[in-house]
């Protein structure tokens, strides 16, 4: 055959076949042969075909008992003549470009096949009737590689036998209903969590039960899929696909609130008999990947744990497959097997990324297209025979989108498989690769039956498709009160409910009433030896042995540790410190312990007790940085988990042990350092007894720590997998830890415990850690039994050595139950994301957590309201409703005469531009261009408040831009890889600009490169607005980014975000009622009117719709009045119709005189054509084509069909967008033959577009005037702070999570603390009790200090990502940003310690005075706020959680250290002195004793507890003094310093925030 050709037939994922129709529209392949290659060719096809043909005459029984069995392949006589035709064609085409026969004889030369001759050469190939001649096979390599696919999905089904097991699914009656509160609780604030705490109790004492109403999601439906047909679900937002998809597949959640009835059955066999979500695959429309690993190893990985090729080998002999093939044909199965994660990288197009590493949101990887693969391609490892795929097109352009599926689709053809699609946006190509169609409509099934009757059956209910309108976006539309613009009929149906009742009447769905009663019978069972050896119950659901899937998963969580550099770094530089640091402030401890208390000095024996401590602490807190990496990672688990890629129990254990390595050394580390420089032990001269076993005590001492390490980093992982989210991660963590600590042994001592809380001293693993350290430290031979005995009196520990063992043994019996509490967390206690935003359906409806629920429950609000108006709108479109559909825009008047028709701009306008005003009232934009229809040349206009504004309109070019990376060879600060090659265009105000190309093309970069946001790599070229080039600054002021992420400050309302937008990036003299009216304007534009007041939300904490919140991003971006607006892919992970809702705002704003420059994936003809002009790249960001569309894009069709090579676009209703990418090889492993870039370098239309250029440079420079800035913000400091101080109180008010969380903790832990020291300070009378005392005072205010830092990080983490947006379109300064975020925190700060204060106080009996009280509280309050602005800090400088994690511990850890409880100031190495000079944990201690204890006049103040009489004789401010060194009047300048933190962290931060940036692109 030939050596390239264009692959129109390669195949899938699991071995593919080619998809009927061959796709394409009719567009052709082009091979090159040779004249004799093509003689050869033909004896041997013509051989094959005739002995197959002749095999078979005059038997018809063998051949109809052949095609049942499908085991004797033949070719038919039809196919006989096709191919003879075909190579008849081929000869002439030959012959006809050689006249030389010398020259024919060497060279090779092109010739076209239809994609009907590919497919019949494709399928003759794959059945093995034909083959290449064998004089080519040298130079057929690649065409042997590209229909591997196919020969192997074919081979497989002609080998297979009678074992294999076809899914047909039946359901009958099948219904979902949700039972949610029926409450009105408004936008969750800090008062409505608090109330949510207490209405349960308040409903209980009144005998109350919640209201809640039943809402159903799917409603009595009834359908069938048979194996071998694929059928693609089309429905509009809330039809109820993503349920259906998880009922059907097993993964529906049952019990409690949700109720699922009806029957389902698989191949007439109930749930109940079969493993179903072993059988049913489940791809989802969310990309979860573990961003470290590369696609390889992603893919690798979940073959092995699907069983590998071993596994799949088993499944084939299963299926007979042994009994059938030769010898050559096992050995081909087997070869493909053992390579099938690289066949799967090939046919997905994903061979440049198959090193990779996938990425995600804040680490670069591959591209959002080629992740979209990478999830599909994850789960066809699986091989399962029933798959459902859940919205994959998400982010794909058109022609990958088609590759995909016409893969899945001829899968199921070939190997007799059970594909259910679900896609958004399908074009018409993708369309009509599927065998049948299912329509959903708010739960009811209203369409499902063949292809081929969709649009017969609509018609005969009223309902007509217009020539020119996508069948699936007809449908889509049709589903939803738009369907009113299709009637035809006045009885046709007005609802969903009448939909599916035409439905069940009509005669169509005859068919499919029968296949239901067919699939639904029991009796009717179709069984096979796959379904009792993998499938059916009593087999194994996992394919692996526990031990290989063990090591695979530890393999891969090992991958996971040490793929993160700055994590490890991170926990390496904390040991290394923090054991330097322990070690030198206790270094060489005097080895002389006293042995009565007699003795004038205890500090030998605390010493070291503090040493032991201070470790202790360190190997805790440094396991509460892995909180936000188990949370990062638990939706990979989850996802992996329900497909059975492996054991939870091997997960965990992957898990303890992948952390074990780092653990030890760690560990080693820390210990080492610590117990070396101390001299906790002493040896040699300072041995007390001139023994020593200082080597066994190490020794001892690093396994209990490790131990401790092991056991309490499972007990983190353990409560992480019940916690949702990083805050109450940390909450959860920063209590665990305290009441550990506070119950160790050292902060109280056993026998001034309370009675009921000394279970958790024999409870806590850091008690019975440190319970072993510390008689490992003083049992030591090193010292005399009467020093260890008084050492270990002291505090109330025992003298048996058996708790040495006792507590490593401890230890790991606790990892052993977190292990199975992290089981439990992982299995029973589950924070699933749901895969998109959710909506309420009003502001003051209360959020739940399945987006398709709320969106049924918004759907049913609109019905009820009788809203039978289009989802568009109030378009304001002046139209006849006869030609809505069909109205086209006149692309004959092109984009510059609309920029001809605008007023001149006079001297006073550049004026006012050049001195800073963005607003030029002498300047109005365009008018509205007139839009034409079809034949009948039906004109209209768009109008739009928007027009009334004025602004400055802008042109903006570029010429010759170059944009590189940094390669994989490159030295530092070089950047040789190319991703933007001499990109060149314009885009003029008024009119709306597509940038479009294959996945990896560039379109992202290039609209990056063109808006200024790129903070890497090397640009080369000209950027020019007006003619003019352009500084940052200026730039930033005039533009709009939409970014594909939806970045949002969670907490705002639809309005608010706008307000906020125009407020600040609106000039300074436009007037606030200005500002409000454009606001209201952009609201209006835009169709959100109904949905303004409500709260925007997250993914995953509630708020709009992707589709919603799409289109305020870019109202954002519109409420600044800018003259130019780049978008990101705005329709990407929108259906139909909600794709055609924000691309009509976006018309509408470029209608009104903008300039709009998208990038777009697949858009649906209707959005292609709405567009004006198109700059389309290829892979390595070369042009391939720039210039105006035309009526119909007709000019693009043209210039694509005059280059040779190129088909023609064969069908009218074809998308030309799906038609030039798959011209150009942009689908998955496509390659085109035509050099497409160099035809565009040599064409007249760049040429004519170079002309253009210069031609605009020149009018814009003669008419438009120059747009430059003197400030870089358009608001003044007082707007800036207005704005920004009203969003963070909202903001605040409405983060429940942190604030209520805040108030929650300060009860709580002030209630611990109090009963843990419950009425002990009033009088103290033994040293004891005031180093309880003092403890106490210690423990209570560090705890708290470590939780205000651990939950204000993922606070601010949240906000940070909005900022970084919101800094590069200049809304505000960092200045006024960090007073607004301080004046909406210093009030929570300062009412969670008058809960918290009060309550601990008067518990543990502190000294009652108003004066000592208030001090208190005021220190208290001050040393909050310098922690929390601590956390804050760390937010800002940090690369992510994590590590603010990690240096959070470490900073905490040396403030512990140095903070004065366990060594006193005074004592500290003067080389680590000032450690203490910079630790607000000692200032809030030293200043909270002093109030409490000072005492140099007990008749100043009588009954204080300072004054009290110790047993030694002194007094308990004499004990203070001695010991810790404090004095009476430190308390004023403690205050000081910790009131200089507050401020020195907040100008650090706004330092940070300046100059500091994670932002990467």
């Amino acid at each position: 055959m030939a050596a390239r050709l264009a692959p129109e037939d390669d195949g899938g994922s699991s071995g593919a076949a080619l998809a009927e129709g061959g796709g394409g529209g009719g567009s052709n392949s082009t091979l090159e042969l040779e004249e004799e290659d093509v003689e050869l060719l033909v004896d041997e096809i013509v051989e094959a075909s005739s002995e197959g043909n002749g095999a078979n005459e005059g038997n018809t029984e063998d051949l109809e008992r052949a095609a049942e069995n499908d085991s004797v392949n033949r070719a038919t006589p039809e196919e006989v003549v096709r191919i003879r035709e075909m190579l008849g064609r081929l000869q002439k085409q030959v012959a006809k470009r050689n006249r030389d026969p010398a020259q024919a004889a060497r060279e090779r030369v092109p010739v076209m096949l239809t994609n009907e001759e590919v497919e019949l050469l494709s399928h003759l190939l794959g059945r093995g009737l034909i083959r290449a001649p064998s004089t080519l096979r040298g130079s057929t390599e690649l065409l042997q590689r590209r229909l591997s696919a196919v020969q192997y999905s074919a081979l497989v089904s002609r080998t297979r036998g009678d074992g294999h097991w076809p899914v047909h699914v039946g359901f009958r009656d099948l219904e979902y209903t949700v039972s949610v509160p029926k409450a009105d609780v408004g936008i969750a604030t800090v008062a409505s969590a608090l109330m949510k705490l207490v209405s349960p109790i308040l409903s209980l004492l009144q005998c109350k039960s919640r209201d809640r109403i039943q809402v159903p999601v799917l409603r009595k439906i009834s359908g069938a899929f048979d194996a071998g047909v694929s059928t693609l679900v089309l429905g509009p937002p809330g039809c109820g696909v993503s349920t259906l998809f998880k009922v059907l597949s097993g993964r529906a959640k049952v019990g409690g609130r949700y109720k699922r009835s009806g029957d389902v059955f698989y191949s007439g066999f109930r749930p109940e008999e079969l493993h179903v979500r072993k059988l049913a695959m489940y791809v989802d429309q969310l990309d979860q990947h573990t961003a470290v690993l590369s696609v390889r190893e992603t893919l690798h990985f979940a073959y092995e744990c699907f069983g590998g090729a071993e596994k799949a080998a088993r499944v084939n002999a299963s299926a007979g497959a042994e009994e059938h093939a030769t010898e050559e044909e096992k050995a081909k199965i087997q070869e493909q097997l053992e390579r099938f994660p690289e066949f799967v990288i090939h046919n997905l197009a994903l061979d440049r990324a198959a090193d990779t590493i996938v990425g995600g949101m804040m680490l670069r990887g591959i591209s959002g297209g080629e992740r979209k693969r990478v999830t599909s391609g994850e789960m066809f490892m699986a091989r399962r025979p029933l798959t459902f795929y859940d919205q994959i097109s998400t982010g794909l352009d058109s022609a990958a989108t088609f590759d995909i599926c016409r893969r899945i689709t001829g899968v199921a053809k070939n190997l007799n498989l059970t594909p259910i699609v679900a896609l958004l946006q399908p074009p018409p190509e993708v369309y009509n690769l599927f065998d049948e169609i299912l329509v959903l409509a708010l739960g009811h099934i209203v369409y499902h039956g063949p292809r081929a009757d969709v649009l017969p059956y609509f018609s005969s209910i009223g309902f007509e498709c217009p020539f020119d309108r996508d069948i699936a976006d007809f449908i889509q539309e049709v589903t939803t009160p738009a369907r009113v613009r299709f009637q035809t009929r006045a009885d046709a149906p007005r609802d969903e409910v009448q939909m599916a009742r035409a439905w069940e009447a009509s005669p169509y769905s005859q068919a499919k009433r029968d296949a239901v009663k067919k699939r639904c019978d029991p009796e009717n069972k179709v069984d096979g030896a796959t379904r009792r050896e993998l499938y059916a119950r009593g087999t194994p659901v996992y394919a692996n042995s526990m031990g290989r899937e063990f090591a695979l998963v530890l393999r891969r969580q090992a991958r996971l540790v040490f793929r993160d550099p700055a994590f490890v770094k991170a926990r390496l530089f904390q040991s290394i410190i923090m054991g330097i640091v322990i070690g030198t402030v206790f270094i060489r401890i005097d080895p002389n312990l006293p042995t009565s208390s007699a003795a004038a000095n205890f500090t030998p024996i605390t010493q070291r007790y503090g040493v032991m401590f201070s470790t202790l602490m360190q190997c805790t807190l440094s396991g509460m940085a892995q909180v936000p990496v188990v949370l990062n990672q638990r939706p990979v688990y989850y996802k992996q988990s329900n497909a059975f890629f492996f054991r939870t129990v091997n997960y965990i254990a992957s898990e303890v042990v992948s952390v074990l390595p780092m653990a030890i050394i760690e560990t080693v580390i820390l210990c080492s350092l610590v117990f070396w420089i101390t001299g906790i032990v002493p040896w040699g001269d300072a041995s007390q007894t001139g023994e020593s076993d200082v080597g066994s005590r190490y020794l001892i001492i690093l396994v209990v720590m490790i131990s401790l390490n092991v056991s309490f980093s499972a007990y983190v992982r353990a409560f992480t997998s019940m916690v949702p989210s990083p805050a109450i991660g940390q909450v959860v963590a920063a209590i665990s830890i305290s009441a550990s600590v506070v119950y160790s042994g050292f902060i109280v001592v056993q026998s001034s415990m309370e009675p009921w809380f000394i279970w958790i001293y024999y409870l806590s693993p850091i008690a019975w850690a440190y319970r072993a350290a510390i008689l490992t430290v003083f049992t030591s031979s090193a010292f005399t039994p009467e020093q260890s005995a008084f050492a270990l009196e002291l505090f109330d520990f025992p003298q048996n050595k058996d708790y040495i063992w006792a507590g490593v043994l401890m230890l790991m019996a606790y990892l052993g139950v977190n292990v199975m509490l992290a089981y439990f967390g992982y299995t029973m206690v589950r924070y699933e994301s749901f895969g998109g935003r959710q909506t309420k359906v009003s502001p003051d409806a209360e959020d739940v957590q399945d987006p398709e629920l709320v969106e049924v429950e918004r759907v049913l609000a609109e019905r009820n309201q009788h809203a039978e108006e289009s989802l568009l709108g109030n378009e304001n479109l002046v139209q006849d409703s006869d030609a809505a559909s069909s109205t086209e825009k006149d692309k004959g008047e092109g984009a510059a005469a609309s920029n001809e028709d605008g007023p001149e701009a006079n001297d006073d306008t550049k004026t006012n531009a050049q001195s800073g005003g963005a607003r030029d009232s002498a300047v109005a934009p365009p008018p509205s261009r007139p839009l034409v229809s079809g034949p009948g040349e039906s004109r209209l206009r768009i109008e739009t408040s928007l027009q009334s504004q004025h602004f400055i309109p802008a042109d903006l070019v570029f010429r010759n831009l170059w944009y590189a990376v940094q390669g994989p060879d490159d030295k530092k600060g070089k950047f040789g890889l190319d991703l933007l090659k001499g990109i060149s265009g314009f885009a003029e105000a008024g009119t709306l600009t597509a940038l479009m190309g294959s996945s990896g093309a560039g379109k992202t970069t290039l609209l990056d490169v063109l808006a200024q946001r790129k903070t890497s790599g090397s640009t080369r070229g000209e950027i020019l607005v007006n003619g003019r080039p352009q500084e940052k600054i200026s730039f930033s002021r005039i533009v709009g980014y939409v970014e594909q992420d939806d970045i949002h400050s969670p907490s705002a309302t639809v309005e608010e975000a706008f307000r906020f937008s125009a407020f600040l990036r609106q000039p300074a003299d436009v007037s606030r009622e200005e500002k409000e009216r454009f606001v209201n304007g952009v609201i209006d534009t835009l169709n959100l009117e109904r949905i303004r007041d409500f709260k925007i939300g997250s993914k995953f904490s509630g708020g709009l719709t992707t589709e919603q919140v799409k289109r305020v991003t870019i109202g954002v971006e519109l409420a600044a009045n800018p003259a130019i607006i780049f978008a990101d892919e705005p329709t990407s992970g929108l259906d139909a119709l909600s794709a055609r809702v924000v691309m009509l705002g976006l018309e509408r704003i470029a209608r009104a005189g903008r300039t709009v420059i998208c990038t777009i994936h697949q858009p649906s003809k209707d959005i292609f054509l709405r567009f004006d002009r198109l700059l389309l790249l290829r892979r390595g960001g070369e042009t391939v084509y720039f210039g105006d569309l035309g009526v119909k894009a007709q000019l693009l069709l043209d210039y694509l069909e005059a280059i040779p090579g190129t088909a023609p676009m064969a069908d009218a209703r074809y998308n030309p967008a799906t038609y030039m990418l798959e011209a150009i090889g942009a689908g998955a492993g496509e390659e085109s033959l035509v050099d497409y870039a160099h035809e565009y370098r040599e064409s007249e239309l760049r040429v004519a577009n170079e002309d253009k250029l210069d031609e605009l440079i020149s009018r814009n420079i003669d008419e438009r005037p120059e747009i430059n800035f003197d400030q870089r913000f358009a608001s003044g400091f007082g707007v800036q702070l207005e704005m920004l101080m009203l969003r963070w109180i909202r903001g605040y008010w409405r983060n429940p999570g942190y604030n209520a969380t805040r108030f929650i903790m300060a009860v709580f832990i002030a209630m611990f603390f109090g009963f843990t020291f419950f009425q002990q300070a009033a009088n103290p009378s033994r040293t004891q009790e005031v180093q309880s005392f003092c403890g106490l005072l210690y423990i209570g205010t560090s705890f708290m200090g470590v939780i205000s830092v651990n939950t204000a990080i993922p606070t601010i983490f949240e906000e940070r990502a909005a900022y970084y947006r919101e800094r590069a379109a200049s809304y505000y300064g960092v200045a006024p940003m960090i007073v607004a975020v301080t004046s909406a925190e210093v009030p929570y700060v300062f009412a969670a310690a008058v809960v918290h204060i009060p309550i601990f106080y008067f518990l543990v009996h502190f000294y009652h005075e108003a004066r000592t009280f208030f001090l208190y509280l005021g220190v208290y309050i001050v040393y909050q706020l310098a922690m929390t602005f601590w956390g804050h800090l760390l937010a800002s400088l940090s690369p992510n959680q994590a590590v603010s994690g990690i240096i959070g511990a470490i900073s905490i850890g040396l403030w512990v250290l140095t903070a004065g409880l366990t060594i006193a100031v005074r004592d500290i190495p003067i080389f680590w002195y000032w450690l203490s000079c910079i630790n607000p944990i000692r200032y809030a201690f030293n200043a909270l004793v002093v109030i409490q204890l000072a005492c140099d006049d007990p008749a100043e103040r009588p009954g204080a507890p300072g004054c009290n009489e110790l047993s030694n004789g002194s007094t308990a401010w004499g004990f203070v003094q001695d010991n810790f060194g404090f004095q009476a009047d430190d308390w004023m300048y403690c205050i000081g310093a910790l009131a200089g933190f507050v401020v020195g962290f907040r100008v650090l931060t706004i330092l940070a925030y300046t100059y500091v940036s994670y932002l990467k692109r």
